[in-house]
C-alpha cells in the first residue's frame, strides 16, 4: 500500500506539472518520501518477490515512459513522518459514548505551514479502477493503455 501511495503521489504531481507553471526545468523530478523501506526500494529499483509489487511497477514504468517527469525516493524515519501519519490515520473522539473515527484534514495546512502551497488530489475513477485491477488480479494493464493516459485522465486538483 505504501508503494501504491507513491504511485498515486506521482500521478498527482504529473497533474500539477501539467496544469501549473512550476518552473522552466524541462526535466522535473518528484521526490517521494516514505518511511517504508520496501516502497523505497520498489521505487528506486523494483520489486523482486511480490507479484503485486511487480505489476504495480510495470504500471509505474508505463507512466514514466511517456513523461518528462522523473521520480526519486528518500527514506524518512517513522518518528519524523508526522504529516503522513496525520493524513493516513484516523483519530477517534468520543461523541455521545461512541467512538467515531474522525480527523479534520483542513487543520493540516494550519498545523503544518509547509502544506499551504499544496492542493488536494482526487484520483479519477479510471485511475482508481486501474490500480485496483492490478492489485486484485496481480496483472498490469496493456502498456498501450497506460501510455495513452494523459495527466487529466489521472484525476483533478481540489483547493
Amino acid at each position: 500500500l505504501e508503494y501504491f501511495t507513491i504511485i498515486m503521489n506521482y500521478c498527482a504531481s504529473l497533474l500539477v506539472f501539467e496544469t501549473r507553471k512550476i518552473n522552466d526545468d524541462p526535466h522535473l523530478v518528484v521526490l517521494c518520501v516514505t518511511d517504508n523501506t520496501s516502497a523505497l526500494n520498489w521505487t528506486l529499483h523494483t520489486s523482486k518477490k511480490s507479484i503485486i509489487g511487480r505489476a504495480l511497477a510495470r504500471f509505474f514504468c508505463g507512466l514514466l515512459i511517456g513523461s518528462n517527469v522523473g521520480v526519486n525516493a528518500k527514506w524518512i524515519s517513522t518518528t519524523e513522518n508526522e504529516i503522513a501519519d496525520k493524513i493516513s490515520r484516523f483519530k477517534t473522539t468520543n461523541l455521545e459514548q461512541s467512538s467515531i473515527p474522525t480527523y479534520n484534514y483542513a487543520n493540516l495546512q494550519q498545523e503544518h505551514k509547509e502544506l499551504k502551497v499544496c492542493s488536494f488530489f482526487q484520483p479519477s475513477p479510471k485511475l482508481v479502477s486501474l490500480l485496483w485491477e492490478i492489485m486484485l488480479t496481480r496483472k498490469c494493464p496493456d502498456l498501450n493503455l497506460i501510455l495513452s493516459l494523459k495527466p487529466q485522465d489521472l484525476g483533478k486538483l481540489c483547493t
